[in-house]
């Protein structure tokens, strides 16, 4: 294989290194973490072509655990875990290079882990990160002070840069940690700058001391390059503090927060009317703070789109960047979610009408109703959760939150009762709370994107429930009538009435109908409560859409059918309608964009439907307790 020549790999490294600080400096961090990646592989692939055995495996190593922490920001502890195998492979070049203090290291990384697990956090999740986070550094600092004693003893110029490299790699550490420590703003703001000023130098150094790469820098241009990259990183920092200050009306402070919500939610100053003036808690390391937020641009009809708002999550944590007392930026941070395993599962983008109910499926019994659910925040159409493909994590863990006395409106539905600052109704006309579960017109429009889309953030179906049908219909998707369906509903049919919207699962023989919909229902405790389900439109409980909903949510659905009964509703007020724009919507089954019924599955009655030929593929997966619930 054909080597690279040192000084071609050096300077595609300085320009990767420059791009990131220049990133940095401009507050770009999507491109940013790219570079930083970028940085990284540089180094892997040019070792791959020039040297192999540990070092080559610890720099893929590396790479791989960038990929979890910097590139995705996912699954922050297997990055640190594979962080530490990176510094247990440095301790072996260190210890076959003749340095042979290998117990000794060792025992140093073991003992440190004893003392977090007998003495440390007994959460889950702050243990899943702070044993390896401390493996490592331990393991990084005895590594550091054997390189330097091997570059003393061996005086060889590999030896010592390969002892800067650690050496810089440990101010890299350090630089996290401060990041991530109740100390002062500035402090933190420093560390943030100097992270990258010592981690990709520390990696290039690394590489250029491995003994096959080190002997190849033999000419003055090569070890001039050398010289230049080390420049950039002493000069930098002196560039930053010979730049002029900045204004205070330019700097930009960041903090790692909890939001807490609309500042005096449910009174009269956080009406809809006034969310533009909104003040927002949040609960940092120095206790509750109040700020104002960037409500984005404003379209031509003076409507802002409110970009920071609707990702916002009541009791989620943010990095938040703050300036002149307004959070300018919001980025959530990683948090433990719920596992869930859906009673059916469709397939995202396959249309038919067999999966469309499928589809619709997924959320029955684990998302609770929220008037305004699956709107986003200016009240215009889906939220991000509407337009995600597959059940919300966000709706799980409310719904694991909760339990029988969850009610989205008045306590037991007395009004007298009724607390708007912690109510989940929006008592001003603006719900905080859309994120945490679905509405009628919320619930269909999240339905028809996961059975259309395949990707997340696409344009999304949420829109008024009295005019959902019609909208459908005008997107080309299918057909609509205004007309009261008072006959031949068929399975997957969409209607519209005056305040709700539902999907039809067919008419059964005694005339009772089976439907799928998100909708408040009083809990076995009486409080109102309710979400997506399935109900029975019929006249009582012997009729046989009610035995047929019964038998579905109650065993697939045991946590939520141990909270709410099966909704028995009067047929009158869910097919007859006064507005122009309510009526039925049918799927087009003969136009390309439109669906396929190719299990024939609008030709079935309920009972067909329900479970035997309909749901067999699923009655094994479902029939199991999703993780973490409780009763």
């Amino acid at each position: 294989m054909k080597t690279v020549k040192p000084r071609y790999y050096l300077l595609t490294e300085a320009i990767l290194f420059a791009g990131v600080l220049i990133m940095q400096m401009a507050d770009q961090r999507e491109a940013e973490d790219v570079l930083v990646f970028l940085c990284i592989a540089c180094n892997a692939v040019y070792i791959l072509r020039t040297s192999s055995g540990l070092p080559l495996a610890a720099m893929l190593l590396t790479l791989c655990a960038d990929t979890f922490m910097v590139l995705l920001n996912v699954h922050i502890p297997a990055g640190i875990w594979l962080f530490c195998c990176v510094q247990l492979l440095y301790a072996w070049c260190l210890h076959k290079r003749g340095y042979r203090l290998l117990p000794v290291r060792i025992l140093a990384f073991v003992l440190p882990a004893a003392v977090v697990i007998i003495t440390g956090p007994k959460e889950t999740a702050d243990l899943s990160v702070s044993i390896p986070a401390i493996l490592s550094f331990s393991l990084l600092v005895i590594n550091v002070v054997c390189a330097v004693a091997a570059g003393a003893r061996f005086n060889t110029g590999a030896d010592r840069l390969f002892a800067a490299g650690l050496l810089m790699f440990l101010g890299c550490d350090l630089c996290v940690g401060l990041r991530n420590l109740p100390v002062p703003q500035p402090v933190q703001t420093a560390a943030y700058a100097l992270n990258w000023i010592f981690y990709i130098p520390s990696q290039v150094l690394l590489t250029v001391s491995l003994p096959e790469i080190w002997k190849k820098i033999k000419n003055k241009r090569a070890l001039s390059l050398t010289a230049l990259l080390l420049l950039a990183v002493i000069m930098i920092p002196l560039c930053a503090v010979a730049a002029p200050e900045e204004t205070a009306e330019d700097a930009v402070c960041f903090e790692e927060v909890i939001y807490l919500g609309v500042l005096n939610y449910g009174s009269e100053e956080t009406g809809a009317e006034r969310k533009n003036d909104f003040r927002y808690r949040f609960e940092s390391d120095e206790g509750e703070q109040v700020f104002a937020m960037d409500n984005g641009v404003q379209d031509e009809t003076g409507r802002y789109d409110y970009p920071l708002q609707n990702r916002l999550k009541e009791g989620y944590p943010f990095r938040i960047g703050i300036r002149e007392g307004k959070v300018i930026s919001v980025d959530e941070l990683p948090v433990q979610l719920p596992s869930y395993t859906p009673p059916a599962a469709g397939t995202p983008g396959l249309r038919t009408i067999r999966n469309f109910l499928l589809t619709a499926l997924e959320p029955a019994g684990t998302v609770l109703y929220v008037y305004g659910g699956g709107w986003n925040w200016q009240d215009t159409g889906a939220s991000v959760q509407a337009r995600t493909v597959g059940v919300s994590s966000d709706w799980v863990r409310f719904f694991r939150e909760q339990d029988a006395d969850y009610t989205y409106r008045d306590p037991y539905g007395n009004p007298a009762l009724a607390d708007p600052p912690n109510s989940y109704y929006p008592y001003g006309g603006f719900n905080e709370y859309y994120y945490a579960g679905l509405d009628c017109s919320g619930y269909l429009g999240w339905a028809v994107y996961n059975t259309l889309e395949t990707q997340d953030g696409k344009d999304g179906y949420v829109t008024e429930a009295s005019r959902f049908a019609k909208a459908m219909s005008d997107l080309g998707l299918g057909s609509w009538s205004s007309q009261n369906p008072v006959s031949g509903l068929k399975p997957g049919d969409i209607i519209s009435t005056d305040r709700h919207v539902w999907i039809s699962l067919g008419k059964c023989d005694d005339g009772s109908i089976l439907c799928l919909h998100s909708t408040a229902g009083n809990s076995r405790r009486g409080q109102p409560g309710g979400g997506v389900q399935l109900s029975a439109l019929g006249f009582d409980r012997s009729c046989e859409a009610y035995r047929l909903a019964d038998s579905y949510m109650s065993e697939y659905c045991p946590e939520w059918y141990g909270r709410y009964e099966v909704l028995l509703k009067d047929p009158d007020a869910y097919l007859y309608h006064q507005k122009d724009t309510a009526g039925i919507f049918s799927w087009d089954l003969q136009e390309a964009d439109g669906m396929s019924d190719p299990d024939g599955i609008r030709d079935m009655d309920p009972e067909t439907i329900h479970l035997p030929a309909y749901l067999p593929d699923t009655r094994q997966l479902s029939r199991a307790t999703p993780a973490g619930s409780s009763a």
